[in-house]
């Protein structure tokens, strides 16, 4: 059984909590040696979209959203879901700030019995993995210690989303980042979450 097949083929196929997890940490266990996933849209990390920028932490973002989507069983992006739940980073985050994001969760996992804070936890792994500032991702060695040792992962701040009418068009800018980049802020690396994260280090 593929996870492709689960994720954007036949629905009807069940794949339980253990063995995607497995899977989930397979992957980040692969990007950690420095396998690379590469930009695909729908997975495309602010930067690259935005300068061309690819890197690990471009892999990481890439990672979250992918993370999302074994969590749901469902694509990143779907149109044909009401406008609220089409682009799941999105749709994750507003229930997260609702303290809903639960939610998210597959439900033929709930039915099938899990421990629901182990899955809400990778689905707030999946949030520091999607954050909008390159600097403010976890390296792979990080998400992964998260993931197996289930250590606190911090609290993450909003990530950015492409305003899906623009990103249609094809046109990026920095007008198309969404309120995790106000335009007073002017670039990425003059971010408060970015020189913060900097004087801590």
């Amino acid at each position: 059984m593929s996870l492709d097949l689960i994720v954007y083929g036949n629905n009807n196929q069940f794949m339980d909590w253990n063995t995607r997890f497995q899977i989930i940490l397979g992957i980040a266990r692969c990007l950690q040696l420095g396998m690379a996933m590469g930009p695909c849209e729908g997975y495309t990390a602010p930067e690259y979209a935005i300068r061309g920028e690819l890197s690990e932490k471009a892999d990481i973002y890439s990672f979250g959203v992918l993370l999302l989507e074994i969590i749901c069983c469902r694509k990143n992006t779907y149109l044909n879901l009401p406008t609220e739940q089409q682009y799941l980073p999105e749709y994750a985050w507003k229930l997260y700030e609702k303290n809903k994001v639960n939610e998210l969760i597959d439900l033929r996992l709930r039915e099938h019995g899990i421990v629901e804070r182990d899955v809400v936890h990778v689905i707030h792994v999946a949030f520091l993995c999607i954050q909008p500032l390159a600097n403010l991702r976890p390296p792979m060695s990080e998400v992964v210690a998260m993931l197996t040792c289930k250590a606190d992962a911090g609290a993450p701040i909003r990530p950015a989303f492409l305003d899906k009418r623009r990103r249609a068009e094809g046109s990026f800018s920095w007008d198309v980042i969404s309120e995790a980049f106000p335009s007073s802020y002017g670039s990425l690396e003059s971010h408060p979450a970015s020189r913060a994260k900097e004087e801590a280090a």
